[in-house]
């Protein structure tokens, strides 16, 4: 009886600590529009391979997406992609069309992340220009993390082959506002295996170095700012009409 006992208060923390995290997605996903900023990066080598970028959401289906290189518009099913040519049908460009396939609302990326946590615990309060928030740490396995490399890199998928996805892992630490109980931030790293090179007698690094993060701002009051050519074509309207 007592062994049941115990077996019952060892694993009555893990499921606060999911219970946490689900009701912390919930929230996320529930707000009117928020302005997210996230960064990849990968030290290939030894030498650091970063891409950044931001995203927008403005409920119930608009998303918007920026590198330096890119930026996607997209309502529904629909998406226009702005180049060196300027803003086109996604559809009618290489790039953006492959980017906007697989676009989706940053919250459901933080949900695939938190849902694949392993041993969820809570840390340390993190304090963030004076403001505090819960955290919750854990592991990710190395399929979660090889989703997030190609969705940072949609074009470059042969980076993804440099790894060895079964064999590597990351920490990853997610801050949750006390106040509203939303993600604010969600960082990721870790040293992943890299695969062997193909070459006879070359020799490198066996570790590739990993980071990645999501940073939620402006929760219910960020607007993307769209070309108004953008709105006209995907039947965007101002909130104020």
């Amino acid at each position: 009886m007592k062994h049941a006992l115990a077996l019952v208060l060892l694993f009555l923390p893990l499921r606060d600590e999911k219970e946490e995290l689900k009701k912390a997605l919930e929230k996320t996903a529930a707000a009117k529009s928020y302005f997210c900023q996230w960064s990849d990066e990968l030290a290939l080598m030894g030498n650091a391979r970063p891409i950044s970028g931001a995203t927008e959401w403005q409920a119930p289906d608009l998303v918007t997406w920026r590198t330096g290189l890119t930026e996607i518009v997209k309502k529904g099913d629909v998406a226009m992609s702005k180049g060196k040519d300027g803003w086109v049908k996604a559809d009618d460009e290489r790039r953006g069309k492959a980017i906007a396939a697989k676009l989706k609302p940053a919250h459901e990326t933080a949900k695939e992340i938190v849902e694949k946590i392993d041993d969820p615990k809570k840390g340390k309060e993190a304090e963030v220009n004076k403001v505090k928030y819960k955290v919750i740490s854990g592991t990710l396995a190395g399929e979660v993390l090889k989703g997030l490399v190609i969705a940072a890199r949609p074009t470059m998928g042969m980076v993804a082959n440099a790894i060895d996805w079964k064999e590597s892992k990351a920490g990853v630490d997610v801050l949750i506002d006390k106040k509203s109980g939303r993600i604010f931030r969600i960082a990721i790293a870790g040293d992943l295996k890299a695969v062997p090179l193909p070459i006879k007698g070359a020799s490198g690094s066996n570790t590739v170095a990993y980071k990645h993060s999501l940073e939620f701002l402006e929760y219910d009051t960020s607007k993307p700012m769209i070309d108004p050519e953008v709105k006209k074509t995907l039947g965007i309207e101002d909130e104020e009409k």
